[in-house]
C-alpha cells in the first residue's frame, strides 16, 4: 500500500516544503507588516500583493501546463519547438503587461481607493522583467520533476524577503510601501539567480523557431489561460470589491483573514503541481481510468491536510489573528470562521481544471470558470451593499459551493469518479503517512 501511495508521498515532500516555506516566511512577513503598516497601508500592499500573484499566475497558465504536457508527450525532435514557443509568449506577455501597468497604475489606484498603489505597480514593471526567466526556469525544472531546485529558489526568493523585512522593521528604520517595492524587486532576482545555479548541471535545450507549433501551443494554452483568469477573478472579486465598494482598511481586515486560510489552500497547491505531470504521462496512454484514479488519490491527498486545517482555524480564530496580526484584526473572526470553507471546495475544483486540460477539454472549465466568475461578482455587489463584509465572504462560499457542485456532475459524466473512492483513499493515506515517517525515524536513529 505504502508503494501505490508513493509518488504523491516522495514527489510531494519537496513540492509540499517550497509551498510550506513560502507560506512561513509569509506570514512572518505578514505579522511583522501588520505591526508595521498602518491599516490602509497593509490594504494597499495586500492589493498590490493579489495583482502580482495575478500575474505570475497567468503568467504560468500561458507556459506551464503546454510545456509539460508537450515535453512530456510529443517526440525528442519536437522539443526545440516547444521551448520556442514558451520563451516568445513569455517574454511577449511580459512586456504586454510592462506597458499595461505603466498606462493604467494611476486608474487603478482610483479604481481601488488605494493611495500608493501606483507606486508599487510602476516598481513592478522592473521586476516583471527579471521574472521571465525565473518562470521559464521555475517550468523547465517542474517538467523534469526536479522539485528540489524549485524549492531552493522559491527560499532564495522568499528567504530574503522576509529577512529584508524583519531587518527593517527590528532596526526602526520603518517600514513604506515604496521599500517593500524594493525588497520585492531584489528578492525576485536573488531567486532568478538560485534558479540558474540549480539547473547548471542540466543540457541547455535548444530553441528553434517553429510557427506552426506556436499556433498549436497558444491554441492549447490560450483555454488554460483563461481558466485561470475567470478562476482569478473569481477568488480576487471580494478582495478587490470590499476595497472598491467600503475602504482599503476594510480590505486589510478581509485580507487578513485570507492570508490565514492560505495554510488551508497549500495542500491544494502542491498536489496540483505534482499531480499535472504524471496525469500528462498516463494520458499519452489514453488511459482514463487511469486520470480518474489520479484525480481520486490527489484530492484525497490534499484532503487529509486540508481537513484538520480547517478544524484547527474554526476552533481557534481569534488566537490566530491575534497572533498574526494583532488585536486590532481579532474582530475579523466570524469572517475568517466563513471563509475557512473555501478551503474544501478549493482541491476538487482545481484538479477539476487539471483533469480537463489533460483530456483536451480546457474548454470546458474556460467556460465553466467564465460563468461562476461572473456570477460571484454580482452576488458579492449585491451583498457586499447590504451586509458589508460578511456579505462578501457568504457570497463567495456560496459560489464556490455551487461552482464545485457543478465539476463533480460533469467528471462523473467524463469519468465516473466516485465520492466514495475519495473517501476511502483519505483513510488509506494517513497510514500510508506513518509508515514513512517511521521509516524516516530509523533511519535517523540507525544514523545515530
Amino acid at each position: 500500500m505504502a508503494k501505490k501511495y508513493a509518488y504523491w508521498v516522495n514527489s510531494g515532500k519537496y513540492s509540499m516544503m517550497q509551498k510550506a516555506m513560502v507560506l512561513v516566511f509569509g506570514v512572518f512577513s505578514f505579522m511583522l507588516l501588520a505591526r508595521g503598516l498602518n491599516q490602509d497601508q497593509l490594504g494597499v500592499w495586500g492589493l498590490f500583493l493579489i495583482i502580482s500573484s495575478i500575474v505570475e499566475t497567468l503568467r504560468n497558465s500561458l507556459i506551464k501546463n503546454g510545456y509539460v504536457l508537450f515535453i512530456n508527450t510529443k517526440n525528442e525532435d519536437e522539443h526545440a519547438g516547444v521551448e520556442y514557443a514558451a520563451v516568445f509568449i513569455n517574454v511577449v506577455f511580459s512586456l504586454l503587461l510592462v506597458a499595461v501597468f505603466l498606462l493604467s497604475s494611476g486608474l487603478m489606484e482610483a479604481a481601488f481607493n488605494a493611495p500608493g498603489l501606483a507606486e508599487l505597480l510602476y516598481y513592478f514593471c522592473i521586476t516583471l522583467i527579471f521574472l521571465i526567466p525565473f518562470s521559464y526556469l521555475e517550468i523547465f525544472l517542474i517538467s523534469r520533476f526536479d522539485f528540489r531546485a524549485v524549492f531552493w529558489m522559491y527560499f532564495a526568493r522568499n528567504g530574503l524577503m522576509f529577512f529584508l523585512i524583519a531587518g527593517y522593521y527590528f532596526s526602526g528604520t520603518g517600514l513604506s510601501l515604496s521599500l517593500l517595492a524594493q525588497v520585492y524587486l531584489a528578492s525576485t532576482v536573488i531567486g532568478l539567480v538560485a534558479g540558474f545555479f540549480m539547473s547548471r548541471h542540466y543540457k541547455r535545450p535548444e530553441v528553434q523557431r517553429d510557427k506552426k507549433f506556436l499556433t498549436r501551443f497558444i491554441g492549447f494554452s490560450k483555454y488554460v489561460f483563461s481558466n485561470n483568469l475567470f478562476s482569478l477573478v473569481f477568488r480576487a472579486t471580494d478582495s478587490f470589491m470590499t476595497a472598491s465598494l467600503i475602504s482599503a482598511a476594510a480590505s486589510a481586515l478581509y485580507s487578513t483573514c485570507t492570508r490565514i486560510t492560505n495554510l488551508v489552500d497549500m495542500p491544494s497547491q502542491v498536489f496540483a503541481d505534482i499531480m499535472f505531470p504524471k496525469a500528462a504521462q498516463i494520458m499519452k496512454n489514453n488511459d482514463l481510468d487511469g486520470i480518474k484514479r489520479i484525480y481520486e488519490k490527489t484530492v484525497a491527498a490534499t484532503l487529509t491536510f486540508t481537513i484538520p486545517a480547517i478544524l484547527i482555524i474554526l476552533l481557534f480564530p481569534s488566537q490566530l489573528l491575534y497572533i498574526l496580526a494583532g488585536k486590532q484584526y481579532v474582530e475579523a473572526a466570524p469572517i475568517l470562521q466563513i471563509i475557512v470553507f473555501y478551503g474544501f471546495f478549493l482541491p476538487f475544483i482545481k484538479q477539476f481544471g487539471n483533469v480537463t486540460d489533460v483530456l483536451g477539454k480546457p474548454h470546458i472549465n474556460s467556460i465553466l470558470m467564465a460563468i461562476f466568475a461572473s456570477f460571484n461578482i454580482g452576488l458579492n455587489f449585491l451583498f457586499i451593499r447590504y451586509f458589508g463584509l460578511y456579505g462578501s465572504a457568504w457570497a463567495t462560499l456560496l459560489s464556490y459551493f455551487l461552482l464545485f457542485i457543478t465539476t463533480q456532475i460533469i467528471l462523473r459524466v467524463l469519468l465516473k469518479t466516485s465520492p466514495l473512492n475519495i473517501v476511502r483513499n483519505i483513510f488509506e493515506f494517513y497510514p500510508a503517512y506513518l509508515k514513512m515517517i517511521r521509516s524516516y525515524l530509523g533511519k535517523f536513529v540507525n544514523a545515530r
